[in-house]
């Protein structure tokens, strides 16, 4: 009798559940690459912090910081006079990437 309603509970739970058909790849947010219109300009220093100013195309200019997002993928890493390192979100395995300002980006 106790299994029975151990199961009673469950069944809505796992009917409402949505399956996945495991022959099709996991959809994902994560971009291959740093956008080629990211291009690291400099910093502004106010105090003892450095914020790093990114052109990031169409007109568009940002004043960042470590730990600031950028795009849906990307975190702001350190930041210093030279350059700016960017850093996929957890849910995104890949290496980190170095914004110099010469607009070469470096792996």
């Amino acid at each position: 009798m106790r299994q029975i309603m151990l199961l009673m509970l469950w069944v809505p739970v796992l009917v409402s559940s949505e399956l996945r058909n495991p022959f099709v790849p996991l959809t994902t947010t994560c971009s291959s690459d740093v956008p080629d219109e990211w291009r690291f300009m400099g910093v502004v220093r106010q105090g003892t912090m450095l914020q790093g100013i990114v052109s990031a195309g169409s007109g568009r200019w940002l004043r960042v910081v470590e730990g600031d997002a950028l795009g849906d993928s990307w975190l702001v890493g350190p930041v210093s006079e030279h350059q700016m390192v960017v850093r996929r979100v957890a849910v995104c395995s890949a290496p980190e990437h170095i914004l110099l300002p010469s607009g070469r980006n470096e792996t």
